[in-house]
């Protein structure tokens, strides 16, 4: 599933996480490697009677995969600092369209609606904030209870901040489990029933952050799950329209 935009490997700020950053890039091509090649073998095991072999190699090939998805997702992670991205004036509307053009998909497969509020034009990054929409709704499609996903893009202003939500109707979170969720490589569940590398709230959590803002959310078990973030206008935007 791709993501809004990549993250110059400078915003990084310590030697450490630019440590960590360099080696996993450096993983990234032996990886592609041994994917490209499990495929290929696979692809040949298909076509001799050898269901030991097929598996195999089918095996490897599912393990690459996860494998290229872990690092890519913890290359985001610890990049993931907006507040030092460029910001600019951009509607958000604009923003939650290309989100869900990433998901379109997703929603038709699953025939999920998506309901929006009103939303303002802001100062941040185009990049960062889609890919916190898109990760927030690609949660709410992907942990969907037996009714069609229904998710409801909500906003609302509290002082100098825009409070966005992201609201669904799935299986919901416990209350114990529900800070857990944002730590970064958390999972409540397997990789068979959720695929996931469980970096995708921590990115989000990291993005708003590094915004200033915020984010939380409320959830019960069978009641859907409603998160919030905070984007804080900036003294010099609210002059600026004041003055348009």
């Amino acid at each position: 599933m791709p993501y809004a935009s990549a993250v110059p490997e400078s915003n990084v700020p310590d030697a450490f996480s630019q440590f960590a950053l360099d080696l996993l890039h450096d993983l990234r091509e032996p990886m592609r490697t041994i994917r490209s090649f499990a495929s290929v073998l696979a692809q040949k095991g298909r076509r001799v009677d050898d269901d030991d072999t097929t598996r195999l190699l089918t095996d490897i090939t599912e393990a690459a995969k996860r494998m290229q998805r872990l690092i890519d997702d913890t290359v985001t992670f610890a990049s993931a600092d907006g507040s030092l991205h460029e910001q600019h004036q951009v509607n958000v509307e604009e923003v939650l369209r290309f989100a869900l053009s990433n998901l379109e998909a997703a929603i038709c497969e699953t025939n999920a609606a998506v309901t929006i509020d009103p939303l303002p034009t802001i100062a941040v990054n185009f990049g960062d904030l889609a890919r916190v929409f898109q990760n927030l709704i690609a949660n709410a499609i992907e942990y969907h209870a037996d009714d069609l996903p229904r998710i409801h893009i909500g906003c609302s202003r509290s002082g100098p901040d825009w409070v966005f939500s992201v609201a669904d109707n799935g299986i919901g979170i416990a209350p114990k489990y529900q800070e857990q969720v944002f730590a970064p490589f958390k999972r409540l569940h397997s990789e068979q029933e959720h695929p996931g590398t469980g970096l995708g709230l921590a990115i989000c959590r990291r993005i708003v952050e590094s915004h200033g803002g915020r984010m939380w959310l409320e959830s019960a078990p069978t009641a859907g799950s409603k998160f919030y973030f905070t984007i804080t206008e900036r003294k010099e935007s609210r002059q600026s329209a004041a003055h348009s």
